[in-house]
């Protein structure tokens, strides 16, 4: 550790792993501990994860299609 001039083997790997997990354990803190977030997140998750998509269609006769707008996708 160059900053205090100490030689601990290993010490470096060790507060590399540490610092390395706060970018993961920030946001993840953040989302349990404001409910506001969690429920969001869980709603979201939900959503994605659990919905089924539905479509719906419908049928315009070929003579009332000069009535309406066509659109094309």
């Amino acid at each position: 550790m160059v900053v205090t001039k100490a030689n601990f083997p290993g010490a470096g790997a060790v507060l590399s792993l540490i610092l390395s997990v706060i970018p993961i354990a920030n946001p993840l803190t953040t989302i349990i501990i404001i409910s506001r977030y969690r429920k969001t997140c869980i709603s979201f998750f939900k959503t994605r994860l659990l919905s089924n998509q539905v479509v719906s269609l419908s049928y315009l006769h070929p003579d009332a299609a000069h009535n309406h707008r066509q659109i094309h996708l």
